[in-house]
Parts: structure tokens; sequence; C-alpha cells
């Protein structure tokens, strides 16, 4: 073997050996965990995929909400008054003083009417986003998301039971209703027991529940 051929045979031993780090890096590492499916009933609260400009609307929408419900419980406080002070006047026999407060109690209740509406239309715009909704127990549950969406649609609350969901996952077994959700640009999880029922104004359950 020529000094020439040695020195290719050396270059490409050299760069083989070389490589060996690069083609071995992670072969020893700890293989990573399997993304594990979390069960449902599992509450969590996640920052949703939303940019600060949603982020802004929804401080705006919920600023809107809180002022709109300091004036209806301001109207609220005042009508209490007047009719106090009606009573009053009724009872010293003061007419003159009895159709003031009324004048006065016919225009603060028009002004509530119209502050309960303002109200209404704030807490409108922020009605949650369901983003899925689960019905069942243990390893069987039914995908009941567009179920609950039309629900919500037409109706203030949602009863959890197969007639009104259309499913039935566990016969005779005691179900539960596990509702995903985006509000104020978080990610939430809501569960219910069967036959109970959840206000989707907000998501909060409701206190009735069947008999």
């Amino acid at each position: 073997m020529t000094l020439r051929t040695c020195g290719i045979v050396g270059s490409v031993l050299f760069a083989l050996v070389m490589s060996l780090p690069v083609a071995l890096a992670g072969l020893f590492d700890d293989p990573p965990a399997p993304a594990t499916k979390q069960a449902p009933g599992h509450v969590s609260t996640q920052p949703s995929a939303t940019g600060p400009e949603s982020e802004y609307r929804n401080a705006i929408r919920k600023a809107r909400v809180t002022y709109c419900q300091a004036l209806v419980a301001a109207d609220e406080k005042l009508l209490g008054q007047l009719d106090v002070a009606r009573k009053a006047a009724t009872k010293s026999g003061d007419d003159n003083e009895a159709q003031r407060l009324d004048r006065r109690s016919e225009a603060a209740a028009a002004r509530l009417r119209e502050d309960q509406a303002a109200l209404a239309s704030a807490q409108a715009n922020e009605r949650p986003r369901i983003v899925s909704a689960s019905f069942g127990t243990g390893t069987n549950w039914a995908d009941v998301t567009e179920q609950v969406k039309r629900l919500a649609e037409s109706s203030d609350a949602v009863r959890a039971n197969p007639d009104t969901l259309g499913a039935d996952p566990s016969p005779g077994w005691r179900k539960q209703l596990e509702i995903v959700y985006i509000q104020d640009g978080r990610r939430r999880t809501v569960m219910i027991n069967e036959d109970s029922e959840i206000r989707v104004q907000g998501l909060i359950p409701a206190e009735s529940e069947s008999r």
C-alpha cells in the first residue's frame, strides 16, 4: 500500500470516527413520554389560542358587564327606597308626596328595564364557545358536542340525560356530562352528573336537579 493510499484510508476512517457522536446522539436518551388523554372529568384551565386583540375584547366585555350590573343594583336599591318612602307617605296621609314618589318610581322602573336589557346584551356577548362535550362513564363515552351546541342555542339550560342528549353509552349506569369550552380567553372544563342541569350562560351548574 502506497503512502497516498494509506493517507486516503486514514482520512476516511477519521471522518467515520468523527461522525459517530452525531449518529449516536440521542440513542441512549430516555424515550419521550407517550401522550396521554386526560380522563373525562379532569378539570383544567388552559390558555386558548387567542391573541392580544381577543383578550382586549374580552376585557372590554367584562368591564361592560360589571358596569351594567352596578347600574341594575343601584336601580333596584332606589326602587326599594322609594317603595318604603311611598308606604310611609300613604300611612301619614300625604297624597302629594305619594304621587311624587309614584312618578319617581315609574321613572326608576323604566331605567331599570333599560339597564337590565343592556346587561342581558353584554352577557350575551360573553357566552362561552363550546369546544367539545362528552356523555358517559368509565371507558364508555359518547360525543354529544353537536347536541349540546344545539341545545345551548335554543335554551338557557342543558339537562344531562340520554333523552335530551340523544345518546346512552352505558345503559343502566350513572353517567356524567363533560363540557370543554373557551371563555375569557381561557380553555376550561366543567362536569355535571346525569339528570342535573347546567346553565349555558357562564356554564354554571344549575341548583335544581330532577327528583
